[in-house]
């Protein structure tokens, strides 16, 4: 039972951990995209 539950907690954390890398992409994106903007306009 134990190892189960640690095993969820496991898949949990690494579906945060992948969204938090999915939305600080899109954050980067849209850093990038201000700066090329800055610099071109």
């Amino acid at each position: 039972m134990r190892s189960y539950y640690l095993l969820a907690l496991l898949k949990i954390s690494h579906w945060c951990a992948y969204q938090a890398d999915e939305i600080f992409d899109q954050i980067d994106e849209e850093r990038r995209l201000k700066e090329l903007n800055r610099r071109y306009f």
